[in-house]
């Protein structure tokens, strides 16, 4: 009985380790967004628009990945990440409580703001190439359980331009109807290139398959038991 008991334990043990899904996943989230949908405020009214041509706030994708020490929050546009005053690059997050984390950059400075409460210390890179990549740790952020993009906005203020992205961004009137005389049909909020986001990491490793693996793997310490008994 003993012998049995570390045998099952141990095969056990052994399956636990080896399945990633049993662990607590890294955060992972990517939203999507077409090129070509930078807007420019025409005149006082929400619906006063029309699309411009900016490729350094028009937003290509935003991401949230995981290492082991940092959480890593990325914005490509397809243009460049441009130092300068009027620019401003800004990522809310949600966690599964769908409490906010805002962060904005622009002109060298980072503004973090997670739950209320202000942070700037937090690793910016990318500034000059396509990508902007903001670091921190899940300390920081009071260790959510997961973590998502609520909505992703870049703006040029000296010339009204602005771009939205995101499952939670806020669009002006006629953006999801022909709200444009260039001939253009503002493409709709998500992702409409065909990627749809993941939604909490891999579906491979859902607790259910990792649960069926191991009581394949304990009905196999059994089988063996009882053979060697024999």
């Amino acid at each position: 009985m003993k012998y049995k008991r570390i045998l099952i334990g141990l095969t056990a043990m052994t399956l636990m380790l080896s399945i990633p899904g049993l662990a607590s996943a890294g955060y992972s989230d990517v939203v999507t967004d077409p090129t070509g949908d930078v807007m420019q405020a025409t005149g006082p009214e929400p619906d006063d628009w029309k699309f411009v041509e900016n490729p350094d706030i028009d937003i290509i994708r935003a991401e949230i990945s995981e290492t082991d020490d940092f959480v890593i929050v990325s914005l490509t546009v397809k243009g460049i990440i441009v130092d300068h005053v009027d620019y401003i690059y800004e990522i809310y997050l949600k966690d599964d409580l769908d409490n906010l984390i805002d962060i904005s950059y622009s002109n060298g400075d980072l503004n973090m703001i997670v739950y209320g409460h202000y942070h700037v210390d937090a690793a910016v890179d990318g500034v000059g190439t396509d990508t902007l990549s903001i670091a921190f740790t899940r300390e920081q952020i009071y260790e959510p359980n997961d973590l998502f993009i609520s909505k992703i906005e870049t703006y040029n203020e000296g010339q009204a331009q602005v771009d939205f992205a995101g499952p939670d961004a806020e669009y002006p009137p006629g953006y999801d109807e022909n709200g444009d005389d260039n001939g253009d049909d503002p493409p709709e909020n998500g992702d409409d290139n065909g990627d749809d986001p993941p939604e909490n990491g891999d579906e491979d490793d859902s607790p259910g398959f990792a649960f069926l693996l191991m009581g394949i793997a304990l009905v196999s310490a059994v089988l063996i038991y009882h053979k060697k008994k024999r």
